[in-house]
């Protein structure tokens, strides 16, 4: 199902960034300003996160305003 891929893929990208960054999901969630229960609910695989999420994220690690634009069109498709 390429939901499901796609659902585990951003939950190991962020399992990886919070071992590279060497942060909890306590303090990313902090930092974000959102629930850690947001965090864990993605980390379990339960959801992908909603756009502004990915958004905040994004800006964290500083990427571009383009590749925001590129995760929000492909979600977006994949949820059609």
């Amino acid at each position: 199902m390429i939901e499901q891929e796609i659902i585990d893929n951003v939950a190991n990208k962020l399992e990886l960034i919070l071992f590279t960054k060497k942060i909890s999901v306590l303090a990313l969630s902090k930092i974000l300003g959102v629930d850690k229960q947001a965090l864990y609910r993605v980390i379990r695989r339960e959801h992908l996160p909603n756009i502004t999420l990915l958004g905040m994220i994004a800006q964290y690690l500083n990427c571009t305003v383009v590749y925001k634009l590129i995760l929000f069109l492909f979600f977006a498709i994949i949820k059609m």
